[in-house]
């Protein structure tokens, strides 16, 4: 794999089937075979396809949040303020409360967090929400963690319940060490999303409703019991 100063130094990258991304320069596509250089790898020849995709003129990434280590640009409702502390740069919840963080997210985005339990998580993050939507029936994506699974869903005005986009087969009592690292890919351009836990690809999505959320604001909702901690990092 190539070293983070040369990713980071190369304005083309591909994406292959798998998730591994390359920084290249792309030479030419023939015979169903795409040649590519590489400072790190040199020329390769790759099939077709197994290329995901291509991408040209890649700006670098900007991290807009990393964290915690307070409660700066977050709102807490009124049990989050009673019920949500800080440890060790992770959230920690004992008991149901909500954090929200308005402004956030940009038309490409990624989310990478760990979430771990004692006993019954029962934890929900709704993204691409607009500013002050609460519990109102609005255009964003919710994932859901509880005891009978796990899934990312979309919510619309124009739905009476929430359209599945990744259900997985991860009920609590099935992970060990009780913790997930979970990423989450979003390109708002084309609807599509990633899923990616414990550093492994779930799968590729896209969104199922017409008219892709535009919010660019976060939420976490513990909705667990206090005897049940949940963390959040």
């Amino acid at each position: 794999m190539a070293d983070k100063k040369s990713e980071q130094a190369s304005d083309q990258k591909l994406e292959l089937s798998n998730g591994d991304v390359l920084p290249v320069k792309v030479v030419s596509l023939a015979n169903g075979l795409l040649t590519t250089e590489s400072e790190d790898l040199g020329q390769i020849s790759i099939p077709r396809d197994m290329v995901s995709s291509i991408q040209l003129g890649i700006y670098p990434k900007r991290v807009i949040y990393s964290g915690p280590t307070d409660f700066t640009g977050w709102k807490r409702d009124k049990e989050g303020s009673r019920n949500l502390k800080i440890e060790g740069r992770e959230f920690v919840s004992e008991g149901t409360g909500s954090l929200s963080m308005d402004d956030v997210l940009t038309e490409k985005f990624i989310i990478k967090f760990s979430f771990a339990w004692d006993n019954h998580p029962n934890f929900q993050f709704r993204f691409a929400e607009p500013d002050g939507a609460g519990s109102g029936r609005v255009d964003r994506y919710l994932l859901q963690f509880a005891g009978s699974g796990f899934g990312i869903f979309r919510e619309s005005p124009a739905k009476s319940g929430n359209v599945p986009i990744a259900s997985l087969n991860r009920s609590s009592d099935r992970l060990r060490n009780n913790r997930m690292e979970i990423e989450i890919r979003v390109d708002r351009t084309r609807g599509q999303l990633q899923l990616y836990i414990d550093g492994e690809m779930e799968g590729r999505y896209t969104d199922p409703v017409p008219g892709i959320p535009k919010g660019k604001c976060i939420s976490m909702i513990s909705r667990a019991p206090r005897a049940s901690r949940q963390r959040i990092g």
